[in-house]
């Protein structure tokens, strides 16, 4: 029963309804390690029957990731001045900055964890807070899928037909806290994530509950900017 509910729900987002030739789908996102070193996202949106490729939301391209190059200098810039948004997790990344006496485009078309460094973290030059660094680094692709969060690359991993599939310790189901040191500041950090889902879940169903929407108000605002 159960599979057959998640079945027809997933059905709603990616298949055409009677009523409406194209399926309310967002974007369609991919991870693979097939064609080269390191482990590579992209991301497709719509364009009437086919998919196109479109820039990730909320992850920089690699440009922005070199140490004290101008693209560096001004992404660092852009987190010190929008840190309290970054803070509350409201942040939205721009398509471009002002940079070389013109626009340059920030998001990547594609973005990839480096093979010879699966704990990839957004690091930008000093003078990010630890907590901003860490809360934009983890709304990126690839800063949540390596370093961030301790994953090695995948949150749910490929499966066998018949057979569970694997999750991280981040989408661990046991309701241990995941903690992670953050190399970037020295500090060690903790993930409820299954449990705030849940929480945010049963809060979204049951909307008499103000109480409980009230106290995850919190948790919604550090999570609303993420891409995932």
């Amino acid at each position: 029963m159960f599979n057959s509910r998640l079945e027809n729900l997933t059905r709603e987002f990616t298949h055409k309804a009677p009523w409406n030739d194209t399926p309310p789908l967002g974007q369609l996102r991919t991870s693979e390690a097939a064609f080269g070193a390191g482990r590579e996202f992209r991301q497709f949106t719509l364009d009437q029957d086919r998919f196109k490729l479109s820039p990730l939301a909320q992850t920089p391209a690699a440009e922005f990731a070199k140490k004290d190059g101008p693209e560096t200098r001004v992404l660092t810039q852009f987190l010190r001045e929008g840190a309290p948004l970054i803070r509350s997790g409201i942040h939205i990344i721009p398509e471009a900055f002002a940079l070389r006496d013109g626009k340059t485009p920030v998001l990547g078309g594609n973005a990839i964890i480096p093979a010879e460094n699966p704990a990839f973290q957004w690091n930008p030059r000093q003078g990010v807070p630890s907590v901003v660094r860490r809360v934009f680094s983890l709304n990126t692709c690839t800063g949540c899928h390596a370093g961030e969060t301790d994953c090695s690359g995948l949150h749910v991993a490929p499966r066998q037909e018949g057979s569970y599939a694997v999750l991280s310790a981040f989408l661990r189901m046991d309701g241990t806290p995941h903690h992670v040191y953050d190399k970037a500041s020295g500090q060690k950090v903790e993930f409820r994530e299954m449990e705030e889902r849940a929480a945010i879940f049963a809060a979204l169903l049951d909307r008499t509950d103000l109480k409980r929407m009230e106290d995850l108000r919190a948790v919604l605002r550090e999570r609303i900017g993420r891409s995932h």
